[in-house]
This record gives structure tokens, C-alpha cells and sequence, in this order.
């Protein structure tokens, strides 16, 4: 196949640059309803969590069928594209935006946890050898008490909500969150998550863990 034929996903118009750092290259896929995107390419293992809910089609370059999918607002995943680089075109075939966030895992961190966490409102979801996935829900008027992240993390909002942090030198920060919203955060210790809205607020965790 020529490279003609597609294109690098970082090149790939939906699939939008959000930001990048010596960890993590971050896009923000927006694929309008009955739109698609051009065929491109993934080649590092990416790490996907679903912003809302959609019906795709999925061709893989060469094939002569497309697969259809049922896209879940809250699934999240890892694909290994590294060992199995993936060339495809995405059709957006439901009555609304086909949304997802994808983090690119470009490389291991210097540091992790060894065990996960064991803490109020986290739960965890997946392990796999590169990521562990927590799902953080957090009720009105619930807070997490003193936690402590001591790892690399990314967390995706899934849901509209509003959010009280708090570090242990007591310096508040309201946050005003939206579905889709990307935090990059190195080890932190001692802060606290508050919920003073009326919505939970949800959100996918993910820990970057060293390379064993």
C-alpha cells in the first residue's frame, strides 16, 4: 500500500491536537454525524476513552467490509497500535457527533505506584502493563478526604460538573468542567477532590506505570 493512500493520525483534520509532552501525545476526536474521516494511520499504543454516545463504521484499509460499532459515553480502552499499527477510516453513521479523547503513550514515566489505590470515590477498572484505568465518581457534597496520586496521570472528564480541589497548603481551586476536558498531572500528594455542585462528577483515571 502506498503511503498515499493515507495519512498519520496526527495529520488526521478530526482528529484534533489538544497537547503533548515527553509522556503523552493528546487529540480530541470530533467526527460530525454523517461525516468520516480520511484513512490514517496508528502506530503508538493510544489509550481511548468514549465522550458520547454514537454509531460508527470502521473500514480497515485494503478490506472490503466495514465493521459497525455501538460507541458507550464512559468506555475506555488501550489498543496496542505499536505491535499492531492499524490503518482505517471512520464513518459517523448514528443522528448525533461521534466524540472520543485519544492519549497517545509515548513513554514510560520515571516513577509509579506498584500497588493501586485504595482510596475514597476510585475504583479500579483495567490493569494492563502500560496503563491502570480508575473510574472517580464523586456525589454532591462528597469529597474524597486527603489522597495522594503518586504517579503519572491523566484524567478525562466524562460529564458537565463542577469541582472543588484543594492542596495541602489549603489552596482552593474551582474548577468548571466540561465532558472531554484533558488534566496531565505529575505525582501530587496530599490534595483533596469536593464535589459542591448538584451533578456527580465523573471521570476516567489513568495511572502511566514504568516499564517492567
Amino acid at each position: 500500500m502506498g503511503h498515499d493512500e493515507y495519512v498519520e493520525v496526527r495529520d488526521e483534520p478530526r482528529h484534533r491536537h489538544r497537547f503533548e509532552n515527553d509522556y503523552i501525545r493528546l487529540y480530541d476526536v470530533l467526527i460530525p454525524e454523517g461525516d468520516q474521516t480520511l484513512y490514517h494511520r496508528h502506530c503508538v499504543d493510544t489509550f481511548y476513552v468514549m465522550i458520547a454516545d454514537s454509531s460508527v463504521q470502521d473500514r480497515t484499509l485494503g478490506e472490503l467490509e466495514s465493521s459497525t460499532a455501538q460507541i458507550i459515553a464512559g468506555g475506555a480502552f488501550l489498543r496496542a497500535h505499536l505491535s499492531e499499527p492499524l490503518i482505517h477510516r471512520v464513518c459517523n453513521i448514528g443522528s448525533s457527533d461521534a466524540r472520543m479523547i485519544g492519549a497517545e503513550l509515548k513513554a514510560a514515566p520515571p516513577v509509579s505506584a506498584s500497588l493501586p489505590l485504595d482510596v475514597p470515590c476510585h475504583s479500579v477498572q483495567k490493569e494492563h502493563d502500560r496503563l491502570r484505568v480508575y473510574r472517580l465518581g464523586i456525589q454532591p457534597e462528597q469529597t474524597t478526604g486527603p489522597i495522594s496520586y503518586d504517579f503519572y496521570s491523566l484524567t478525562i472528564v466524562l460529564e458537565a460538573a463542577v469541582v472543588l480541589v484543594e492542596d495541602e497548603l489549603h489552596n482552593q481551586t474551582l474548577m468548571s468542567c466540561s465532558a472531554g476536558d484533558a488534566i496531565w498531572q505529575s505525582p501530587r500528594s496530599n490534595f483533596t477532590i469536593s464535589n459542591p455542585g448538584r451533578t456527580e462528577y465523573r471521570a476516567i483515571v489513568a495511572e502511566w506505570r514504568e516499564q517492567s
